[in-house]
């Protein structure tokens, strides 16, 4: 009796901490970004469609987790480069409409993630990043949208 008992709690543990779904990834700053505190495209690379559930996994709890350079591209690719002096980062990313592009900004420690696409119909999807930051972020917003 005790035994089945254990494994229904056990069992309902496990059901209770469900994967996380793209739209609870979304969080608007309160505060604006502007083009000085755009990064370059250099400073962040989409992570890999093979290891995107290990991403999104990993972000489940944190969403922002500091990576060696080793890891970095295992996510990214072999491609990504760690900028001297600066951190890679598996951050949460999302996006829309399998068109566009990302935007990520950074300000006093904050991160914004942005994709930006074409449509209307903005059903998100996971889309995690890795980028070089100088510290680890202490908060992560992230948005999707775009123009017709």
């Amino acid at each position: 009796m005790v035994i089945v008992l254990m494994t229904s709690l056990v069992a309902n543990a496990i059901c209770l901490a469900a994967d996380p779904v793209p739209k609870d990834w979304l969080c608007a700053p309160k505060v604006g970004f502007t083009e000085e505190q755009k990064l370059t495209e250099t400073f962040f690379a989409e992570v890999r469609i093979s290891r995107l559930m290990t991403a999104v996994d990993r972000l489940k709890v944190k969403s922002a987790i500091p990576l060696t350079e080793k890891l970095a591209k295992y996510y990214a690719g072999a491609l990504f480069k760690t900028e001297k002096g600066f951190i890679p980062f598996l951050v949460r990313g999302l996006f829309a409409n399998y068109t566009g592009q990302f935007s990520v900004f950074w300000k006093d420690g904050d991160l914004l993630v942005i994709h930006d696409s074409l449509g209307t119909d903005f059903r998100p999807e996971f889309c995690p990043l890795v980028v070089n930051l100088p510290s680890e972020p202490k908060r992560v917003f992230i948005e999707i949208g775009g123009d017709e």
